[in-house]
């Protein structure tokens, strides 16, 4: 009597293991990086489109500050995962949940494994996307540049390096918003210097769609706070 119920409560055991580990096995796993995670937890849910799509694993303090998470998706969700996605820490009243954001559909799936860049608020992940689309504009910029006359290889070397400022730029922002204040800093003084040569050379199309995207990048980075009077607050201008 006793050894048949040993073997049927080691059917069960047996069965739930196995369960468990269908349910692991169907999983993705991805990392991020946030300044401050607040009331997240393992179990907490991340979310696509409205939808969970599967939860949080744990976290740990990171190198440099913030905490490191480990979330995992379903794997009928795994292709939702881009390399260039992001996820933003959301909240409401007692909860907290990670949401997965795609903003290029068409970018490749990111591999299980892989580290996908965080934001801890919505203004850091403006920040986060606004500096990707000047990457972008500088990379086109210099490629325009490129086929300029020899003259203009100086300028090439310059958005070059804004380029890669721009690149420490969106690693940085879940990392330590102070290095990011002055790297954005130092990046906008490149950016003026290189539309002072844009207008130099002629090019003042190139030079005025180079300012609205450094002004774009100082707006997402630092919106302006209201006043305690009810009206808007000035942001720091550059010239």
């Amino acid at each position: 009597m006793h050894s048949r119920i040993g073997t049927g409560l080691l059917f069960i055991f047996a069965a739930i293991l196995a369960v468990t580990l269908g349910a692991c096995s169907n999983a993705a796993h991805f990392t991020t990086e946030l300044d401050a995670p607040g009331s997240l937890a393992p179990g907490n849910a991340v979310t696509y489109q409205g939808a969970q799509i599967g939860q949080v694993t744990s976290l740990s303090p990171a190198p440099l500050g913030g905490s490191e998470v480990d979330f995992e998706v379903r794997q009928a969700n795994a292709d939702d995962v881009h390399r260039d996605s992001l996820v933003v820490l959301q909240s409401g009243g007692d909860s907290a949940w990670l949401e997965l954001r795609n903003p290029n559909a068409y970018s490749p799936a990111a591999q299980p494994g892989s580290r996908i860049q965080g934001a801890d608020s919505e203004a850091q992940a403006r920040m986060i996307l606004a500096s990707r689309g000047l990457g972008a504009t500088l990379g086109g910029l210099a490629q325009f540049l490129g086929s300029a006359p020899s003259g203009a290889s100086p300028l090439n070397a310059l958005t070059r390096e804004l380029a890669a400022m721009q690149q420490n730029l969106a690693a940085n922002a879940s990392v330590n918003q102070a290095v990011a204040r002055a790297q954005l800093d130092r990046l906008v003084a490149q950016g003026q210097a290189l539309e002072q040569e844009l207008i130099r050379q002629g090019h003042t199309a190139e030079a005025r769609r180079l300012r609205r995207q450094v002004e774009g990048l100082i707006r997402s980075f630092s919106p302006p706070p209201p006043s305690s009077s009810g009206t808007l607050v000035t942001p720091k201008v550059y010239h």
